[in-house]
């Protein structure tokens, strides 16, 4: 790292973090609406959405990957992957980062243009869509106290989504693969399973042939936080969850709920749930806002349908319900 670069990161920290400049009168994070979920499990069709209403607010869009300094909560090659706790001090930089989307006096230019979504004056909302420290929700649930909504999706469709976007080698989940594994998160969420997923995880690791490794892993990593989601939904009252395959069967009832829970002005747009898309179309776009609705949840997998039977027996021999059934979907 460079002279400059060095000092740009002390000065970002400085203001941000020590010496909270920005805890002033002119924020309140209780503004702060947070859609969280996997990547490719609907969020970011769901928060643009969102973000049409006609409430004044900030929009930001998984900005704790891309501000600048970068927030380093972990190594190589996602440094937003935060270890999982039951709770965060207020001071915590997790905690911080999201407070200071807040205040009307933070200078923007630590986050490029392009994350930024909408910025209106005298926001009334700070919504925030984020896929990236997602072990930390329960902790930034209980420490912020704000409406948040979790998105889950069948984590086959989830997974073949992602690997079709990107590819079987991107960095998603790399590092959460090795944090599901830590006895805390496991003995909070998983005890009577425990035993069990850690001996998955020593039979996926001696795995050699890199595919099939990494589908395991994303998988897995992806069922544990999808479970995570459901229970802390359950005990947690500011949490709403919502499934991808619900939101596709009914948008507008769904959407009306969500915004009504993150008091929100909306009015369903019928562009957004139309039913007639072509796949041609809908496919050009791995991130379009135009939903074929109706066909959505159905969808044939694409990447993973050559490895159906592997990992369905990979997983039912080790008594862990991860097995794909489209017609469970």
């Amino acid at each position: 790292m460079n002279f400059f670069k060095k000092l740009k990161n002390l000065y970002w920290l400085y203001w941000h973090f020590i010496n909270r400049r920005y805890d002033n009168g002119n924020f309140d994070h209780k503004k702060l609406r947070l859609v969280l979920g996997l990547g490719r499990s609907g969020t970011t069709w769901v928060s643009n959405t969102l973000a049409k209403s006609k409430t004044p607010l900030r929009f930001f869009e998984e900005p704790l990957f891309h501000v600048s300094p970068k927030l380093r909560f972990n190594t190589s090659p996602d440094h937003t992957a935060i270890n999982f706790s039951e709770y965060f001090p207020e001071n915590h930089p997790f905690v911080r980062i999201y407070r200071i989307f807040c205040n009307r006096d933070t200078k923007l230019h630590y986050l490029p243009g392009q994350f930024i979504k909408r910025n209106d004056a005298q926001f009334d909302v700070v919504l925030v869509k984020e896929v990236h420290g997602l072990l930390g929700t329960e902790a930034l649930a209980k420490t912020l106290n704000i409406p948040i909504l979790v998105i889950t999706r069948n984590v086959f469709s989830t997974i073949d989504s992602l690997i079709k976007a990107q590819s079987i080698d991107t960095p998603y989940l790399v590092n959460e693969y090795k944090l599901v594994k830590d006895k805390n998160f496991l003995n909070c969420y998983f005890p009577a399973k425990r035993k069990v997923l850690q001996a998955a995880f020593e039979k996926i690791d001696s795995i050699t042939d890199k595919e099939d490794r990494l589908l395991l892993e994303k998988l897995i990593t992806s069922f544990l936080i999808t479970k995570m989601f459901e229970e802390i939904s359950q005990k947690t009252k500011n949490i709403l969850l919502k499934t991808y395959e619900d939101l596709c069967n009914n948008p507008n009832e769904n959407y009306a709920q969500i915004a009504d829970f993150f008091s929100m002005d909306y009015k369903a747009n019928d562009y957004i749930f139309r039913r007639d898309v072509s796949e041609g179309e809908e496919e050009k776009d791995h991130y379009s806002l135009i939903r074929n609705t109706k066909q959505q949840v159905y969808k044939p997998l694409t990447t993973l349908h050559k490895k159906i039977f592997f990992i369905n027996n990979f997983f039912k021999e080790r008594q862990i319900d991860i097995y794909y059934n489209p017609n469970n979907i």
